[in-house]
């Protein structure tokens, strides 16, 4: 993976990771998920999400063993 590529995926991926926080504002804004969404429980979700996106869009992503 050359230069080119990594910077194209670090910038797809920083991209990615803003429009998950701006969807999580939004969506912890709205009156109705004040009170049925924890919102510790759902920033923590938004968490492991940016982590699973950081983890997909490097050099490696996940190295999967496949059943046979």
């Amino acid at each position: 993976m050359n230069a080119n590529t990594k910077g194209v995926l670090f910038v797809k991926a920083d991209r990615i990771n803003e429009r998950i926080d701006e969807m999580a504002k939004m969506f912890l804004g709205f009156e109705k998920n004040t009170k049925n969404v924890s919102r510790e429980d759902f920033k923590d979700f938004i968490k492991t999400i940016h982590l699973i996106v950081d983890t997909e869009l490097n050099d490696k992503g996940v190295e999967r063993k496949w059943k046979k």
